[in-house]
């Protein structure tokens, strides 16, 4: 699990280098010397890329119900992998706006006793 959450949450920086690694090919297919350099960092870039895209494809339904586990680990993973992935993204969205609305009516409730004191 802990790859899949690195994935996710790095995932602009793993395009950037995927992206510089086929440029970098690029530019080095231009010179001569280096065109088997050049040809094949921009397979590796390439096939960074598409790596990531079918990883995508693959686990963001896995991600989306990981993240509500977290949030709600009575419920069983089994009855979440039958909806459908906006469905789960909807009920994440949900949890995440209690959960912000929770803390931010604890930090009311703070301020009025520091008010009232």
């Amino acid at each position: 699990m802990a790859v899949i959450e690195f994935i996710f949450y790095n995932t602009v920086e793993i395009v950037i280098v995927g992206i510089i690694i086929i440029l970098i090919g690029l530019l080095l297919r231009q010179i001569e010397d280096s065109f088997k350099l050049g040809s094949l960092l921009g397979i590796i870039g390439g096939f960074c890329l598409l790596s990531l895209i079918m990883f995508y494809v693959v686990c963001s339904k896995e991600f989306t119900i990981m993240k509500i586990l977290e949030q709600k680990p009575n419920l069983k993973k089994e009855e979440l992998i039958k909806f459908d992935e906006m469905f789960l993204e909807d009920v994440l969205n949900e949890l995440r706006e209690k959960k912000l609305k929770e803390i931010q009516e604890k930090k009311e409730k703070e301020i009025q006793k520091i008010i009232n004191s």
